[in-house]
């Protein structure tokens, strides 16, 4: 499909087929965000989990079968165990805080996991810390508290209880959660990427994840119907399409230029949430995702000056 893509656009400039690409990157993943939401009430989040990593262990399934798989399987199963476990639990939580959650807040807090890669990375990985570094990550989790707004009554909806806007907060707290497991799963594959193959290591978590998601699936399982195993088909696609699009964008263009179109997920976020449930963002989702994606952007441009630095 990228192929017949990038055929189709050979005429235009490579940062600007970048750039279109970044933009139609976000709106795969808002729209995979969507479909989560729009089949909350009919499919149980966990069931959701089991066929995202089914259809993307499918997806890659003919990558593997060219690379061939000697050596995909190694002495760190352990490892790769808790990977797996770490992936459907970040996965469950999101897909269940996308349910109550609004769609625009849901995708600005997933925007926190490049800040908390930040702070992972000096925490873990023994990065410089840098004031800087820190006062950024603040300010990303003052936006991420604005978005939220947590109070009492959000616990409440453990129970049973609360209101809508209860409700909301609560599964915004989810997305946030499952935005650091997210993170240090980021973490750890940069660990494991020292030693073996990207591909390997997307295969193994993929092959774990299904099996465990599977059987946590079978405890709240219901078949679905021809139409919702349509939408299930495409949150996987659109969810496969989304990463390609992004990795090949940042082939095409400058990283200073395409690392921040990321945030344009917001937007999506924001038009999907709209259009498809009617949801409104109000003034201060709009103020926490001003300070979630300036702070993004400022630890990206440390990020880079660091580099330039070492490579002088």
């Amino acid at each position: 499909m990228l192929g017949r893509l990038a055929t189709a656009t050979g005429g235009i400039p490579p940062t600007i087929r970048g750039v279109i690409l970044m933009l139609f990157s976000g709106a795969c993943y808002a729209g995979m965000a969507a479909i989560i939401k729009s089949l909350a009430d009919a499919i149980h989040p966990l069931e959701m989990v089991f066929f995202r990593n089914m259809f993307g262990l499918v997806a890659i399934t003919p990558f593997l079968f060219r690379r061939g798989v000697r050596g995909l399987w190694a002495n760190d199963t352990g490892v790769f165990l808790l990977r797996g476990v770490g992936q459907i639990t970040s996965q469950g939580l999101f897909y269940l805080g996308v349910s109550f959650a609004t769609l625009a807040a849901a995708v600005t807090l997933s925007m926190m996991q490049g800040i908390l890669l930040a702070i992972g990375a000096v925490i873990f990985l023994g990065e410089p810390s840098m004031l800087r570094r820190w006062l950024a990550a603040g300010t990303g989790f003052i936006g991420a508290l604005i978005v939220i707004r947590p109070d009492g009554t959000a616990l409440a909806s453990l129970f049973g209880g609360g209101d809508d806007m209860s409700l909301r907060a609560f599964g915004a707290v989810l997305v946030l959660i499952s935005t650091v497991g997210y993170a240090a799963l980021s973490l750890n594959g940069k660990v494991l990427a020292r030693d073996q193959p990207i591909p390997n290591i997307i295969a193994r978590t993929l092959i774990i994840a299904s099996c465990l998601s599977f059987i946590v699936a079978c405890f709240f399982w219901t078949w679905p119907t021809p139409t919702e195993w349509l939408f299930m088909f495409l949150m996987g696609i659109l969810g496969t399409a989304g990463n390609a699009m992004m990795t090949r964008a940042m082939v095409l263009g400058e990283v200073t230029v395409m690392a921040p179109l990321t945030y344009v997920r917001v937007v999506w976020g924001a038009l999907f949430g709209f259009i498809v449930f009617s949801e409104v963002p109000d003034l201060w989702t709009w103020v926490g995702a001003a300070l979630i994606v300036t702070a993004g952007l400022y630890l990206s441009q440390l990020e880079r000056g660091q580099s330039r630095r070492k490579n002088t």
